[in-house]
Formats: structure tokens, sequence, C-alpha cells
């Protein structure tokens, strides 16, 4: 709407300014307000069309003939309706004056929708910066709610650990305790008995050093029982005390993963209703499809110069790996899913708008195994904004394979990779359409299509 506003505002400053003053010729000068208007070779429908005009159009009048106009346009001349509806015809003062109203009307009309304009260009823009982030902070929630659940894994099975050996330790404490137990009432026998009476009661001299022999050696016994106790008590204290400190950090972990949580809820529903307003605007639809193709050009020029850092480093394309060429059409799809988007120029149906997909994407469960389709080495591995966390991989001999909107990766820059080795997990980071992969094959930096190089069937 705005559009045609600011058309008709450009045709009418226009005729202001080819108006001279005084000016009364009558029909001199018309605009065609018919959204389509046929132009004939003469006045009369039996004429044939010679050019069709559209709305808003400026046109020279030449004269009217009673129900027809002969106008100019552009060199051309021929005929049509004189009818309000179809165009209207400026001539005398009243409708320079009008003219000159309506020009003023449009100017400030134009102003105010160019500040309307200029304003939702900042909020797209800004939409498309913070869904990013929102990306972003997704990514860096899920990765501190994975670590603090390994974290609380091990921790865990740390105080799994400590309540086994505090089990252990109190078994041995009430074995022992028992054994003390049994041990200090024979000692109280043997003192209500008298030690002098149980060594005068030996026989012999012999038999009397066997005895003392016997019961020192019984009371060795008795104190390493006693010591060995109080260590397992000690022991157990220490392990009651580590148990505490376990469990404290257990806690501190469980707020935090619990925080983190919260957080990645209130990022997913800030995220969620970003989307729905995107979809539900057609500025903001355009708009991420002209980001998207900012971020392909972006990409372009990414693996352009990782290509070149690669080919300066080797000296040559087939460093990085062999036999990729042998292996068109035989490769295997990099994930198990469904491919919902193929390679190529394809035309958003709602707006109307040619567009051209770089790869395809597979649709697939989250956190489903992305394998790296044939031997290589990663040129790059991490965040590319409007792809999420992304893995390109060089196989040598100038072809590259693109893995992005991926949930976690487990493969860095300079690590050599194999044919069918797991280098991601599939996500939806980057990606408005849930979780997905998009996969791209390149040579010598140019996109091909994927689907000529996969095994089909």
């Amino acid at each position: 709407m705005f559009a045609a506003i600011f058309k008709r505002g450009i045709g009418l400053l226009v005729l202001l300014c080819f108006i001279p003053s005084g000016w009364a010729a009558a029909g001199d000068i018309g605009i065609v307000e018919a959204y389509r208007l046929n132009m004939r070779a003469g006045p009369g429908l039996q004429h044939p069309v010679v050019l069709t005009l559209k709305q808003d159009e400026t046109v020279e009048v030449l004269k009217v003939i009673g129900e027809w106009v002969n106008i100019s346009y552009h060199g051309r001349e021929g005929f049509v309706k004189n009818r309000p509806r179809y165009i209207r015809l400026f001539g005398d003062d009243a409708h320079v004056s009008e003219l000159e109203k309506d020009a003023a009307d449009i100017r400030r009309t134009i102003q105010e929708k160019e500040k309307v304009v200029r304003a939702y260009s900042r909020k797209e823009s800004d939409v498309l910066e913070t869904l990013d982030e929102i990306d972003r902070r997704l990514d860096r929630d899920r990765q501190q709610i994975q670590q603090l659940r390994r974290d609380l894994d091990q921790l865990q099975t740390a105080i799994n650990e400590t309540e086994t050996a505090i089990r252990g330790i109190s078994d041995r404490i009430r074995i022992r305790e028992g054994d003390a137990g049994r041990r200090l009432v024979a000692l109280y026998k043997l003192n209500w008995l008298g030690r002098i009476h149980f060594l005068a009661s030996a026989d012999s001299m012999y038999e009397l050093f066997q005895r003392e022999t016997a019961l020192e050696r019984v009371l060795d016994q008795d104190r390493e029982l006693l010591e060995a106790l109080a260590r397992d008590k000690e022991g157990r204290h220490r392990l009651l005390q580590t148990q505490r400190r376990q469990m404290n950090a257990k806690s501190t972990l469980q707020e935090a993963l619990s925080s983190r949580l919260a957080d990645m809820e209130k990022n997913k529903a800030e995220r969620k209703a970003l989307l729905s307003e995107i979809r539900s605007k057609k500025s903001l639809q355009l708009a991420s499809i002209s980001a998207l193709k900012a971020f392909s050009r972006e990409l372009n020029e990414t693996i352009e110069k990782l290509r070149k850092k690669a080919l300066e480093t080797t000296g040559s394309d087939e460093a990085a790996g062999s036999g990729f060429a042998d292996r068109k059409g035989l490769l295997p799809l990099p994930v198990n899913g469904k491919i919902i988007a193929r390679f190529g120029p394809f035309r958003n149906e709602d707006f109307n708008v040619m567009n051209f997909r770089s790869g395809i994407d597979i649709q697939a469960d989250r956190g489903e195994p992305v394998r790296a389709v044939h031997s290589g080495k990663v040129l790059y591995a991490g965040w590319f904004k409007g792809y999420g966390n992304m893995i390109i991989i060089d196989h040598g001999q100038g072809y590259y394979s693109v893995y992005a909107n991926n949930q976690e990766l487990f493969k860095k820059e300079g690590n050599a990779v194999e044919a069918g080795e797991v280098i991601a997990t599939v996500g939806d980071t980057g990606s408005s359409l849930g979780p997905k992969l998009y996969f791209e094959l390149r040579y010598r930096g140019k996109p091909i299509d994927p689907m000529d190089w996969i095994r089909q069937g």
C-alpha cells in the first residue's frame, strides 16, 4: 500500500513541476486511475490494444473526443475511455489547486510512511538479531545443563561410594565393638580372679612364663582391637563429613540446574513468541528471507576463506583426503531422517518470492547422531550466525561438506574424521522449523546438489 501511495505521490509531484503558472488548457495531463488500462489504436473497442497502462502512470492528453481521450505515453499515441474511474484529467485552476493540495497531503503521507518504514526496518533487524541471540542463549543453556547433569551424575556416584564406605566401616565398628565388649568382660573377670592368682596357680615356672606370655599377647591384641576401633570411628567421622560436603555440593548443583532449566524455558517461550510474530507479519518474514540470503553469502565467503587458507597450508586440494570424487551416488545420508527441503531455487508461495537453497534439510529427532559422509579434516566447528552450531569438513580434491543446526559438536577445528564417524547430534540451533540437519556439499567453494551424491534407496 505504501508503494502505491509513494508512486502516486511521485507522479503528482512530477506533474506539478511541469504545470506552468496560469496553465488552463483542459485535459493536457492525465493520471491513470484503473489498475490496468488498455490503450487502443483508435477511439473504439473494435480497435486493437497497443499498450496496457498501469495505475498511477502519468500521460499527456492530446484531445478529448466524446467518450474517448487521445493520449500520448512515452511517444506512443492511443485512445482510452473517458471515465473518471479510468483516467483523471487535470487542466483548470481548480484542478491545479486540488492537485497541489493532494500533492502536499501525499508529501506528508510519504514522510510519515517513510518514518514507519525506517522504524519497521530497525525492528526487523532487531528481531532477527534477537532471534540469533536467543538461539545462542539456548545453546549455552543446553551445554550448561548437560555439564551440570554430568557433574551431578559424577557426584552421585561419589556419594554412593561414600555411603558404601560408611556402611562397610560401620559394620566393622559393630563387629569390633562386639569383640571389645567381650574382651572387657574377660578382663573384668581376670581382674576379679586377680592377675597374681592367675599366674600363681601355675604348676611350674615354665607354665608361669607361658601364661604370662599368653596374657601379654592377649592384652596386645586387645590394645590393637581398641586402636583399630578408634581408627574406624575416626574414619567414619571423616566419611560423614565428606558426605555432608557432597550433599551440600549436590544441593548447589541441583539449584544451579533448576535455574538453568528455568532460564531455558524462558528463552524457549521468548523464541516461540518471536517466531510467531515473524510468521504473522509479512515484513518480518521477508526480512527473514533477506537475512537468510545474507547469512548464506557470509557462509560462502567464510568457506572460500577457509579453502584458501587450507590451500596455503597444504599447497593442494588433495592434502585433506582422497577418493571423494569416486563416491558420487554412493554417499550415505549424514543422519537418519526425512528430506523435507531440497537443493536449488524455490518459490515462497505465501509472498511469491524466489530464493535459492544451497543444501538440503533433513528432519530428524533431537539428539540423533550426525555422521561424516566421508573421511577428511574439520575446517570449522562452532556457532555460525543463521546456521547455529556448524561443522565444515574438508574431504580433499576440492570437496567440502557442511552440517548445521546441530545440538552438540564432538569435533574441533583441525580434527581428522573417518567416514561414518559421529561428529555431532541433531538440534534446532539456528532453525525455525524444529529439530533438523541442514546439509551442504561444495566443490571448490560452490554448492552442488547433495542428491546427486547420496545413495538412493
